[in-house]
């Protein structure tokens, strides 16, 4: 299976999900290829940052590489939670991801408090079913078990469950 995943991060916490959830399917035989969404207009206060996340701002981002999306079987695209909602910058792919056709897709979200997860991933499931894609799961995962690799492995293999049918 050919897997791309899409994802953004401020902290650094997204990224290391995004890189162990590459090693885990990389383990099981899998091609997967992953690509940072990075945002051209983020500001660099925290405060700034939540409100337009809040307000469902969309980001500037730098350009994406979409134009291989077919040589995929499955798409994934990872975030984490601001003010009960996602980054603009991931507004901003939404945007910018071309129609995806029944693609598969899944989602993850990482977060501190644990607010807004369940509403931050519903609302990306919305914009990727709106773009034609066929989400076939969502995990959440709290930044206290980012570093458990066994936590995080048994969330993955739950998912794969889901994305190797």
């Amino acid at each position: 299976m050919n897997v791309k995943i899409f994802y953004y991060s401020f902290t650094g916490n997204t990224q290391r999900v995004a890189q162990e959830l590459k090693e885990f399917l990389s383990q099981k035989g899998h091609r997967v290829v992953l690509e940072k969404i990075v945002s051209l207009d983020e500001p660099s206060s925290f405060f700034k940052q939540g409100m337009r996340a809040f307000l469902k701002k969309t980001g500037q981002i730098a350009p994406l590489d979409f134009g291989n999306l077919q040589d995929f079987d499955c798409l994934g695209l990872g975030f984490p939670v601001w003010a009960l909602s996602f980054p603009p910058g991931v507004r901003g792919f939404l945007k910018e991801i071309p129609p995806l056709a029944g693609r598969k897709f899944f989602v993850f979200a990482t977060f501190g408090s644990g607010l807004g997860q369940t509403k931050a991933l519903d609302e990306a499931e919305d914009s990727l079913k709106s773009k034609g894609a066929q989400v076939v799961g969502k995990i959440s995962i709290p930044s206290s078990k980012i570093e458990g690799k066994e936590w995080l492995a048994s969330q993955f293999e739950e998912l794969y469950k889901i994305i190797a049918v």
